[in-house]
């Protein structure tokens, strides 16, 4: 599945991130809301999430906007 983060979001240069996401369908898109505590240690979101966005490692930011893969949990 593809969908569109709603807010952009840091990158890890080193590594691919799982980030745990809202989703909001809207028009037939797929809309990534962020939730907040995303350190490996805080799953206290979890209950929240609809999705797992995957971010790839690279070194830029991830754009508002921006298309990535995601999952749903």
């Amino acid at each position: 599945n593809q969908g569109v983060l709603a807010t952009g979001m840091d990158a890890d240069a080193d590594r691919d991130r799982l980030v745990r996401m809202r989703l909001e369908l809207s028009d037939g898109a797929a809309r990534l809301h962020p939730l907040p505590m995303q350190e490996s240690h805080m799953l206290s979101n979890l209950a929240s999430a609809h999705v797992l966005a995957w971010l790839p490692a690279r070194e830029g930011a991830f754009a508002t906007g921006e298309r990535v893969a995601w999952i749903p949990i």
